[in-house]
Order: structure tokens, then sequence, then C-alpha cells
């Protein structure tokens, strides 16, 4: 047999190395081909997409408002017959008895009925909200000159008493002044225990 080959028979063409570099390059360089299109297509359509309005709320201002301070009434002159807290006195009015002018309670009494004591005066100090403690030095200070007490009096009625004495009640602490207890209350009692019956405060 003839091992000559004819000429129609050919070599297969045998891969080489060579070759499977460009192959698989040319795998690697279509896949990235595919990702840049599939990303460039998502940006376009996110371009194109219409943009929602988000509406940012407006920034509130904080507001801290202090409560209003509620002072005693010392309107509609002395209160009735009856017991009453300190801070509900008006000023005028005659006391069924008395220890102190810091007391918590009074009972007030008509003053044509023999009592030992009368609250003749009552003054608030301030209505500034903003206005701070002045000290309880400073506030003696004032309640001795608000409890200065002459030009009210009745001077035929107390010169029948040889041993009067005034006692002052005012606000001892920033707590008691910024809740609005400023009023300075003026007492007159006897200090040997005679007792009034009728009206310290001059006619008007």
């Amino acid at each position: 047999m003839d091992d000559e080959r004819s000429p129609e028979e050919k070599v297969p063409l045998r891969a080489t190395a060579r070759g499977q570099t460009i192959i698989v390059g040319l795998s690697v360089a279509a896949t990235f081909l595919f990702l840049a299109a599939v990303v460039g297509a998502f940006f376009v359509g996110q371009s194109l997409a219409p943009t929602a309005e988000v509406e940012l709320a407006e920034p509130q201002a904080l507001s801290f408002e202090q409560a209003p301070i509620t002072f005693p009434s010392l309107t509609g002159g002395p209160q009735s017959p009856g017991a009453y807290d300190w801070d509900e006195l008006r000023g005028g009015e005659c006391l069924a008895s008395f220890d102190t002018a810091f007391a918590e309670e009074f009972m007030v009494v008509g003053c044509d009925t023999p009592h030992p004591a009368q609250l003749v005066r009552t003054e608030l100090l301030s209505r500034d909200r903003t206005e701070l403690f002045p000290g309880e030095s400073a506030l003696v200070t004032e309640a001795e000159a608000v409890c200065e007490l002459a030009e009210i009096i009745d001077p035929v009625v107390v010169s029948k008493f040889s041993q009067l004495v005034i006692n002052m009640a005012y606000p001892v602490s920033a707590e008691q002044w910024d809740a609005g207890q400023r009023v300075v209350y003026c007492f007159i009692h006897s200090s040997s225990g005679e007792v009034f019956e009728e009206s310290l405060l001059a006619q008007k």
C-alpha cells in the first residue's frame, strides 16, 4: 500500500498555546463589554427616570415657655372671719391668736372682737418674673421699709398700748420668690399680751 497521502488529504489544525490565549482573551473581552453595557444601561435608565421630589420639613425652633407666676391677691379688702392660709390674707385682718408672722394659717375675727394682733399692711415687692431673688438680707431691709406704719395707724388707738411690737413676714428663699411669694406682711401685737377691741388702722 502506498504510504504517500493524496493531495486532498490534509493534516488537521492543531491547537496551539497562542491560539488558546487568543480564544480566552477574546472571551474575557466580551465579558467586560457585556458588563459595561449593562452598567451603562443602568445609569442611562437612572438619568431618564423621573426623579421624585422629596420635601424636607422645615426645622422647628424649640420654644421654652415658663409657667406663669401666680402672685397672691391683695385686693378686695380684709378677709371676713374664718381660717385662711397665710397667702390668702390681704391686709387689715384682725387675728384671734398670734404666735409668729411666719405661721401657715391664721384665724380672722371681727375687729370689734377682742384680739391680740392685726395684720395692718401687705405689699407685693415685685411683679417682674425675670427679677432674681435679691437675698434675705436685702429683703429684710425692704420689709423694714414697708413696715414703717406711722402714716397708716390711728395714733389715738395705739397710744393706749405701751408695748406694741411689729413683726414681719417676707420671702426667705429663691424658691419662694420664684413661686410668686413676694409679699411683705406687717403684723402688730402687744408683747405684754394686751388685747385690742378695735382696728389699729386710721380711718380713711
